[in-house]
């Protein structure tokens, strides 16, 4: 009898044994209490969804997001080859108003972001209605032609020279085997985007009643606000990133008033100096103490200055 009972301790220490000392590859590949399989490495954590989406990086200005947020101002600029394009309306906060202002940011930016988003705000305040859109940003091609003048310039000569001096090994590659033709058709594909969106702004605007209509581009806004010089009654460009050749190509239809980062005297001056050559009329500069690239905080010293120069305009049409 005490020989069975030794046997049967024995046998339950051994089971015991086992259990603590039994490898873990064991209890991973064991079921879950429901009979289920398994969750993996990858597997979402207990009691998150399993369809849950992963984050996807979208590239664009998020039009659809910002709509939704800013309903009440969502404009959509419709366009037969080009899809559309968000923009946002501040109405004028007076009985009457004096005109609206049309506010293309710069690359990569929504209607609502940096100094376009901020502008409408103040301008609105002062009898003006403000329409900020969005600019897409450009093919990567097009953005690299920008750094590499010298491999771009037979292919597109108006975005050459201009930006980013950085010499990417990777960037030059890309340039060096792309045909000269292409990155054309590409550039002009998209200036073609841009300037359909400008137009179905105007378009927009008109059809409202608004009238005088006063064109702002900000950075390289200005630009694509420069070939719609002839639909505006004045032009605004805000620290302008223009190439020698779109300064060229300039024709003026509008009296052009430019507010350039103080720091950027030199680039002004040649400006200047160019515009004066081809025999600009009505064209003033005008330094802002401001970043190289606008931001929110400086709209209200740009607004003013707008404004100011708008208030001449208009007075010395009475005279």
């Amino acid at each position: 009898m005490s020989a069975q009972r030794g046997d049967r301790w024995t046998g339950i220490l051994a089971l015991v044994l086992m259990g603590l000392f039994a490898p873990p590859v064991m209890a991973q590949q064991s079921e879950g209490a429901d009979g289920s399989a398994p969750e993996s490495e990858d597997a979402p954590a207990s009691g998150e969804e399993t369809d849950k989406p992963r984050p996807v990086v979208r590239s664009g200005t998020g039009d659809e997001a910002l709509a939704a947020h800013r309903s009440d101002r969502a404009v959509w600029l419709e366009t037969p080859e080009h899809g559309r394009l968000l923009a946002l309306l501040e109405r004028e906060q007076a009985a009457n108003a004096k005109g609206a202002v049309l506010i293309l940011a710069d690359e990569g930016q929504s209607a609502d972001t940096g100094l376009a988003g901020a502008l409408r705000e103040p301008l609105s305040k002062a009898g003006w209605a403000a329409l900020s859109m969005g600019l897409p940003e450009p093919p990567q091609q097009v953005v690299r032609a920008r750094r590499h003048p010298a491999m771009a310039m037979e292919g597109d000569k108006e975005t050459a020279g201009q930006e980013d001096p950085a010499n990417e090994e990777a960037d030059a590659v890309m340039i060096d085997v792309m045909d000269p033709t292409e990155l054309d058709d590409l550039t002009e594909t998209y200036r073609s985007r841009i300037d359909a969106y400008v137009s179905a702004a105007l378009e927009r605007l008109s059809s409202e009643g608004y009238s005088p209509v006063v064109l702002v581009g900000v950075g390289y806004g200005a630009s694509a606000m420069a070939r719609h010089t002839g639909s505006a009654t004045a032009l605004v460009w805000v620290a302008p990133q223009m190439s020698e050749s779109a300064l060229e190509a300039f024709q003026p239809g509008a009296p052009v008033l430019e507010l350039y980062p103080n720091r950027q005297q030199t680039q002004a001056r040649q400006r200047s100096a160019q515009l004066k050559r081809q025999q600009l009329p009505s064209y003033r500069q005008q330094p802002v103490a401001m970043d190289a690239q606008p931001q929110r905080r400086d709209a209200g010293q740009v607004a003013n200055r707008m404004l100011s120069w708008l208030r001449s305009l208009a007075e010395k049409g009475r005279r």
